[in-house]
């Protein structure tokens, strides 16, 4: 991971995940002893970091394949192929691991660089959808509510809240074309 590789084969590669912790409720003890329980309340909610032994399960892997810039102005378009490659992860296995190559990279004679990005399950989310309208019976949005929570905005879980998929992004493996 965030390699640089000289070479003329086909690569081949093996990516490993696992999941995030699942997050217990509340606070752990120490953050009550260390802030007090008005302290904890007013910074975050009586919500911290609090993970349990459980990991979330990881739903699918997506390979990311990006070409690089041949020519001055050369458009973007077609040289992100997202996603060039997607692995499904099997759900009675804790963590999710596969291995694959390009054939493509020997033949086309380019370089090249891959990223992976490990996706969990949905699961619900606070603040996902940055903001939400509410409209007239036309369809305006006559009221925008801004999703963000601070001492002016309190947290409104049931308006900002929406199913969504953590991801986590592997640092970028570059693969020089060696003739």
């Amino acid at each position: 991971m965030g390699s640089s590789i000289e070479t003329g084969t086909q690569p081949e590669f093996e990516v490993k995940a696992m999941g995030s912790f699942v997050q217990k409720p509340g606070c752990p003890e120490d953050a009550y002893n260390a802030l007090g329980e008005e302290r904890v309340d007013e910074l975050c909610f009586n919500e911290c970091y609090n993970p349990s032994d459980d990991r979330k399960f990881i739903h699918r892997i997506e390979v990311i394949k990006v070409l690089p810039q041949e020519y001055l102005d050369q458009p973007i378009e077609g040289r992100i192929i997202d996603p060039w490659y997607t692995h499904y992860c099997d759900p009675n296995e804790l963590g999710c691991s596969f291995k694959f190559s390009d054939e493509e990279f020997s033949i086309d004679q380019k370089d090249v660089s891959y990223y992976v990005r490990a996706i969990e399950v949905p699961t619900p989310q606070i603040n996902v959808k940055g903001g939400v309208c509410e409209f007239d019976a036309d369809g305006n949005c006559v009221k925008f509510k801004l999703c963000t929570q601070d001492w002016k905005h309190p947290r409104d879980i049931e308006t900002c809240s929406e199913i969504d998929e953590h991801r986590a992004w592997s640092s970028p493996i570059y693969l020089d074309y060696l003739s």
